[in-house]
């Protein structure tokens, strides 16, 4: 883990997940907001400041923080 970092990907199976709809990949693929019609919660721990947004099939696509406005995620870290 490189310590100057806020996030080890060992830490990454600890963070709550979402997974996206399609037009909530495009979203996250341009590093737009999220509101909660775009995704449906696989696992929620409101402590954690990272979830990780899924595809379909499980695949890592970004990690987000949580948005301003209520049940928002913002995507920070996009792989894709």
């Amino acid at each position: 883990c490189d310590w100057s970092s806020d996030v080890c990907s060992s830490d990454l199976p600890g963070f709550p997940s979402v997974v996206v709809t399609d037009e909530g990949l495009t979203r996250v693929s341009h590093g737009r907001a999220l509101e909660a019609s775009h995704f449906s919660v696989e696992s929620d721990r409101p402590d954690q400041p990272w979830v990780r947004i899924l595809d379909g099939t499980g695949r890592l696509m970004a990690l987000a923080t949580r948005g301003n406005a209520p049940y928002s995620l913002h995507p920070s870290v996009v792989l894709t």
